[in-house]
């Protein structure tokens, strides 16, 4: 029988914090975790953000490890090869492997030219903007539309726009903490 066990809480009162105790509980839950063969992966109920930032800096360093998180495959671009690996090895869910590949591949950007974050960036907001209705799409249905039908949609793509642009201010002030925090250590 397969699980998806979740990680539901965590406490490290606030003498203790800061101290790397919150990493090492998470690391010992994946260590036990691991290696029950009925786990498929580990997942977390409702994450604070502070749990997130604990969780995207432990991942990060465990899969940066991994032969998937070379360099060279960093530049590639995310790969099936990177979800199978992690998932393999720390039983990753593919959408904490794409965030770990985000931050490791994010930096590498430290080290490779402008160019590569440019490329970076393209490829995070092409990522943020999928879920959202494509200008190709728009293009096809606009003979459908009245011409106030296309100004209130046209709107909401700069809208959209805009939503974008934030989601991805945040979640790269959110990569950076983790970044900073893999330097350090």
């Amino acid at each position: 029988m397969n699980v998806r066990p979740r990680i539901s809480q965590m406490l490290v009162l606030p003498p203790f914090q800061r101290c790397g105790h919150g990493c090492e509980m998470l690391q010992a839950i994946y260590n036990d975790l691991v290696q029950r063969p009925e786990v498929l992966d580990i997942t977390v109920e409702d994450p604070s953000e502070n749990f997130m930032l604990l969780r995207d800096y432990l991942d990060a360093k465990n899969c940066s490890k991994l032969n998937a998180f070379g360099a060279e495959n960093l530049k590639k671009g995310f790969s099936p090869a990177m979800v199978d690996e992690a998932k393999a090895k720390y039983k990753l869910c593919k959408k904490q492997v794409r965030r770990v590949y985000e931050i490791l591949r994010l930096k590498m950007c430290g080290k490779w030219s402008g160019d590569e974050y440019r490329r970076w960036e393209l490829d995070m907001k092409q990522r943020l903007q999928a879920p959202l209705m494509s200008e190709n799409r728009l293009k096809k249905i606009s003979k459908y539309l009245t011409a106030g039908e296309l100004q209130v949609i046209e709107q909401s793509m700069e809208e959209k726009k805009k939503l974008i642009d934030d989601n991805f201010d945040q979640i790269i002030d959110e990569y950076r903490v983790t970044i900073e925090r893999l330097g350090r250590n």
